[in-house]
């Protein structure tokens, strides 16, 4: 069971240093900085600018 975590672990270091796989956005601090709002859902005339670092929760601008 400790060899599955330590797995898991490398695999989530060797993800997060891959370019492209976080956005540029992902906190709401940096979000309300770039002029968004986080929602869970972003409306017709909102763009899709990042994530607020929450599950399910999206940067809107």
């Amino acid at each position: 069971m400790r060899i599955l975590h330590f797995l898991f672990s490398i695999l989530l270091v060797f993800f997060l240093m891959l370019p492209g796989f976080s956005e540029a956005v992902n906190n709401p601090v940096s979000c309300y900085q770039n002029g968004g709002s986080c929602t869970f859902k972003c409306g017709q005339r909102q763009k899709l600018i990042g994530t607020c670092g929450f599950p399910f929760s999206k940067c809107c601008r």
